[in-house]
């Protein structure tokens, strides 16, 4: 098996709550949140990821509802959206602080090319927050292309740490059967057991509306045989309700509950062909299966193992780093600082 790059999801997101740190002269805000191996960390540096966290929240917000109601918005038990950021932005600016410090110990540099992508990050978040916000953080563009490319050095830091890990992904993957991530797509037609008088009393099927049903629906099967878009197929008007419908699927993630009847069914079935009518306990199914799309969920099933693993060893090197060096925070300084309420207002 070749070994995939990994990108891990928090690295993704590396122009929003990442890194902050310090290792050279600059005109930062005096004002120390932090220090990590006598290396500080000023009140300004942070407001820039403050900055891009406030400005993501008002980008989703604009989709969910208010801006001041998405960061009062509970994020788990007694937790707010704006006490999980403020908590992710501080912790976040210590662990890229030391893997800045160990890129510089190791020789990393950023090249001319990092520093353009650093320019026209810089650009970017001007353009984007604009000079409001920008002005509020009291830094300079010298300053933010200055932060951008500590990012970028931090992040090659974690690459390489990435990609000197030794993983067995055979062992990792063992337990990742091909079968259950088979991707299924269906065309169905259903009638339930159930049905309702004009009175609105909803009663069972009776003997000889099950023979009635399975006519109908020997006569859906026809139909679906044929059709190439379950637009095609339409539905008579009758007492018995039927219903139409695609859905797609995995075998180990499938949606049907108790009615494992549908993925047997399923699993007897190569691509157009269409099974009898058959019973389960909400009604009668006639289902065709259809080509899907989506035929590369084992490949991820399998990618995703390997990155789960190799988070959890990053995060475990990470912690016994940050064991070993001499972190101090100044929690009445960071305190006062409420995500939210500070760069980016409405």
């Amino acid at each position: 098996m070749k070994t995939r790059k990994y990108k891990l999801a928090v690295l993704g997101l590396i122009v929003g709550i990442l890194m902050s740190g310090c290792g050279s002269e600059h005109a930062y805000n005096e004002q120390k949140v932090f220090t990590v191996n006598k290396e500080a960390i000023y009140l300004d540096e942070l407001l820039y990821h403050v900055m891009i966290a406030e400005f993501q929240g008002k980008v989703v917000s604009s989709y969910f509802g208010d801006l001041k109601g998405y960061w009062n918005s509970q994020y788990e038990q007694d937790v707010s959206m704006s006490e999980k950021k403020h908590q992710e932005i501080l912790e976040n600016a210590i662990k890229y602080e030391l893997y800045y410090q160990k890129a510089l110990e190791d020789g990393l540099k950023i090249s001319e090319e990092e520093k353009k992508q650093a320019t026209q990050t810089v650009t970017s978040m001007k353009s984007n927050m604009g000079e409001e916000a920008i002005t509020k953080t009291g830094l300079s563009d010298e300053e933010l292309q200055h932060i951008t490319e500590k990012i970028a050095l931090a992040t090659k830091y974690y690459y390489k740490q990435a990609e000197l890990l030794e993983l067995d992904e055979a062992s990792i993957t063992s337990g990742i059967n091909k079968e259950d991530y088979e991707a299924y797509k269906l065309q169905y037609v259903f009638i339930p057991k159930n049905i309702k008088n004009e009175q609105g009393t909803i009663s069972q099927l009776n003997p000889n509306e099950i023979n009635e049903v399975i006519e109908h629906m020997k006569t859906y099967r026809e139909k679906l045989k044929e059709i190439s878009a379950l637009d095609e197929l339409k539905l008579e008007m009758n007492k018995f309700s039927a219903s139409k419908g695609e859905i797609e699927f995995t075998i180990n993630n499938q949606p049907f509950g108790e009615e494992t009847k549908i993925v047997d069914e399923a699993k007897k079935l190569s691509i157009e062909d269409t099974s009898d009518v058959f019973e389960t306990t909400k009604g009668y199914y006639v289902i065709k299966r259809v080509q899907s799309k989506n035929q590369d969920t084992y490949e991820k099933a399998i990618e995703e193992a390997i990155q789960k693993e190799k988070e959890a060893l990053l995060n475990k090197a990470y912690l016994e780093l940050k064991e070993g060096c001499n972190i101090k925070i100044n929690k009445n300084l960071w305190d006062k600082i409420k995500i939210g309420e500070t760069i980016i207002t409405e």
